[in-house]
């Protein structure tokens, strides 16, 4: 049993079954939140005409130092090969991606964004934030920074985990 760290005073002990209880709710509260957010999100972004896969694509590509090859986007998206060439097709007839054959090696192809895929990051990047804007501005700064903090622990925690055990050293024990 554990004790709220939040808490000052006294001590807050709930049963195993509670505490999974309550867990439970926050992932489900945590879920429904994300797909809100992707919802919205995905409502601006068709207003410029491409889909949320689409927009994560163009965004990955565009934080890349220099132009990735297929399988790393589709590593970076964490998606099969396949679903990444047919990501890159779309984009590609749409003018916003271009492939670019690798001298090296006639089997490889590194993608880059297109002039026009730079300039409809903009739009992406307004449509994000007004969607971020919209979901979060009416719980009020205190509320707002105090949530981020907490979210911010819990990615460290998860990804971390005691001694290291966390989400990311069972991620990359997988691989």
């Amino acid at each position: 049993m554990s004790t709220d760290r939040g808490e000052t005073g006294a001590k807050n002990e709930l049963s195993n079954d509670q505490v999974a209880d309550q867990c439970s709710h926050l992932a489900d509260s945590l879920l429904f939140l994300a797909k809100m957010i992707r919802k919205s999100i995905s409502e601006k972004l068709s207003e410029v005409g491409v889909t949320y896969g689409q927009a994560r694509m163009l965004r990955a590509v565009s934080e890349c130092e220099s132009p990735p090859r297929m399988t790393e986007v589709a590593s970076l998206l964490e998606v099969v090969p396949r679903s990444a060439t047919s990501m890159v097709d779309a984009l590609e007839e749409a003018g916003l991606i271009s492939r670019i054959p690798d001298r090296a090696d006639r089997r490889s192809t590194f993608v880059e964004l297109t002039q026009s895929g730079q300039e409809l990051l903009v739009h992406l990047d307004a449509a994000r934030y007004s969607s971020s804007v919209s979901l979060f501005e009416p719980m009020g700064e205190s509320r707002r920074i105090a949530l981020l903090e907490l979210l911010d622990e819990a990615k460290t925690q998860s990804w971390n985990g005691p001694n290291g055990s966390g989400l990311l050293s069972q991620k990359e024990g997988n691989e």
